[in-house]
């Protein structure tokens, strides 16, 4: 009988599927272990939001004119950043979706990895780059227009560079859903997060006010010799882009001094025109002025603050 069973190849190609089916059922229910068995995610979760605290001190520490060592290097970031990530592809293929709890969870962390590498870069481009920027600011306020601008030339493209980089950081810490991460890391997070678009509005209007003396290095140059030649006007249009320029964050002090001086001259220049000055009154480009500059708060790229207050020490 079983021979004859064994006979009949239409029987047994029915009898293979249907055992097959069965085995893909049972087996598909199974719980699949994860290909990396060595990664404790939780751990590595607690690195990145201990990375970013990290980097985000320090760029704002670098910015106010301090040595600021991060205690973490680009290196440990990457490898953070790799194991999170290698997690997150083996939740997606146990689950076959990233629409998981566990998945999105670990798709939060990695946005913080991600936000904490931008962030150590944008720290290695100031550490080689913020100095000179700094001295750029502080010529321009002293009416040395062009060693102003030609120490600033050295370092433009790395400012650009740090812009990005932070830029790109405060997008994604933008984009984290803090009810998906633990309920002790969303203040570090948030902290983190305002360290750093303070950072990168500050650099970013300080870029602003050197490229306003790039536009008009002839009139500012002309500014600074003779008060009385150029027209109403012409001052008028240099003195509101400069006064758009925010100062905030930790290149405050910096915007501040040469924005304020600026404003000073031009106002001097414009009530000598109309009568109202007195007569020739000497440069004040080698005063120190500390004012304060406008106040306001803008999350894409400029803004104001009320001033630089020195970062938070690391959790």
């Amino acid at each position: 009988m079983p021979s004859k069973f064994l006979r009949d190849p239409m029987l047994v190609a029915s009898i293979a599927i249907i055992v097959s089916s069965i085995l893909y059922l049972v087996f598909s229910f199974l719980p699949r272990p994860a290909v990396s068995v060595g990664i404790n995610v939780l751990e590595e979760y607690v690195k990145a939001v201990t990375h970013l605290n990290k980097s985000s001190t320090a760029i704002a520490k670098r910015l106010a004119g301090f040595v600021a060592d991060p205690g973490v290097s680009i290196g440990e970031t990457y490898v953070n950043r790799d194991r999170i990530r290698i997690y997150l592809a083996n939740i997606t293929s146990i689950y076959g979706s990233q629409e998981t709890f566990f998945a999105k969870v670990a798709s939060n962390y990695l946005l913080i990895a991600d936000a904490s590498i931008d962030t150590l870069q944008a720290l290695q481009i100031a550490n080689r780059s913020v100095d000179t920027l700094k001295e750029a600011l502080s010529l321009l306020a002293m009416c040395r227009v062009d060693d102003a601008l030609n120490r600033f030339s050295v370092v433009e493209e790395d400012v650009t560079k740090a812009i990005e980089n932070l830029s790109q950081a405060l997008d994604n810490l933008q984009k984290i859903n803090t009810s998906l991460i633990a309920e002790n890391h969303v203040p570090a997070v948030n902290m983190s997060r305002r360290r750093i678009e303070s950072s990168l509005n500050s650099l970013l209007n300080a870029y602003i006010l050197m490229k306003i003396a790039e536009m008009y290095r002839d009139e500012m140059e002309t500014l600074c010799t003779n008060t009385t030649t150029l027209p109403i006007q012409t001052l008028q249009q240099l003195e509101n882009e400069i006064k758009n320029v925010k100062s905030i964050g930790p290149l405050s002090p910096d915007i501040s001094n040469t924005q304020n001086t600026l404003i000073t001259l031009i106002n001097k220049a414009i009530q000598q025109q109309q009568g109202q000055g007195g007569g020739r009154e000497s440069c004040p480009c080698s005063s120190q002025h500390g004012g304060q500059g406008q106040v306001g708060q803008h999350s894409e790229g400029q803004g104001g603050g009320a001033g630089y207050a020195p970062p938070e020490s690391d959790d």
